[in-house]
């Protein structure tokens, strides 16, 4: 039983990790964008 279980957190973690993967370029986009509608503030 301990091996079946092992299985499926092995598959949730795949998918998972395949979701980040395929979200990345998009999350990346997004921050991209955010942080260019703020000035830099480079005194400090």
């Amino acid at each position: 039983i301990w091996s079946f279980g092992d299985v499926m957190l092995g598959i949730m973690a795949f998918v998972n990790i395949m979701g980040l993967i395929a979200l990345s370029g998009v999350v990346y986009k997004i921050t991209q964008d955010y942080l260019s509608r703020y000035p830099k503030n480079e005194d400090k």
